[in-house]
């Protein structure tokens, strides 16, 4: 879990403001008991969380603003597009995955959340809209790019195998030869009549 929130802001009347974090490679990106109220999210960067969002303890989430003067959050499942170039999306993002709202009721189903029936269950919700669930939060000034605070470490890429270029050397040596013009005619079987590359002449025993 990337942040747990409960009762935040705690004095009456004030507004909390989280902005510039990043929530990444979590199973829960962010938290929220129902009493998280009247908080700004803006300029945070979700990034491949299993869940963006989670709702705890029942209730919904309400009174929280999800974007500030037109500056919504970075969200790496937003499947919108930017077609102005302006770096936010055309598009609101939705959080209203079925599979996640049936875990608030059921936790005991976090079992199979990296499981294919969790895809199965928000693919049906896709396909009928009549299950769909109400969305948890919506960004409507979704960000297209993440942004990473200065000084966040860079995880270092993962080094290459070397069998991974052994067989695209063989695969590309295969396609070649099997194409290559003068194997077509050693492939075909004996007696088929096709010309023989090298010259060599052959007769059949009765």
């Amino acid at each position: 879990m990337g942040a747990h929130l409960d009762g935040t802001p705690m004095a009456v009347g004030s507004v909390g403001i989280f902005s510039g974090n990043v929530f990444g490679y979590n199973d829960i990106g962010l938290a929220l008991m129902p009493s998280v109220r009247h908080n700004q999210f803006s300029g945070n960067s979700f990034v491949e969380n299993q869940e963006q969002v989670a709702i705890q303890g029942g209730g919904a989430m309400a009174a929280n603003e999800w974007h500030v003067n037109g500056r919504g959050n970075y969200w790496s499942d937003y499947a919108g597009f930017d077609a102005d170039g302006d770096g936010r999306g055309d598009i609101p993002y939705r959080a209203e995955r079925l599979f996640e709202t049936l875990l608030e009721n059921n936790p005991e189903l976090r079992l199979f959340v990296y499981s294919p029936s969790a895809n199965a269950v928000d693919f049906a919700a896709k396909a009928f809209p009549i299950v769909r669930p109400q969305a948890k939060l919506i960004d409507d000034f979704p960000l297209m790019q993440p942004i990473v605070p200065t000084g966040t470490p860079i995880l270092p890429a993962p080094p290459q195998s070397n069998a991974v270029w052994v067989l695209a050397f063989l695969l590309i040596t295969s396609a070649v030869l099997m194409s290559w013009p003068w194997l077509k005619p050693i492939a075909q079987k004996a007696g088929g009549g096709g010309p023989n590359p090298f010259g060599v002449k052959s007769k059949s025993k009765r």
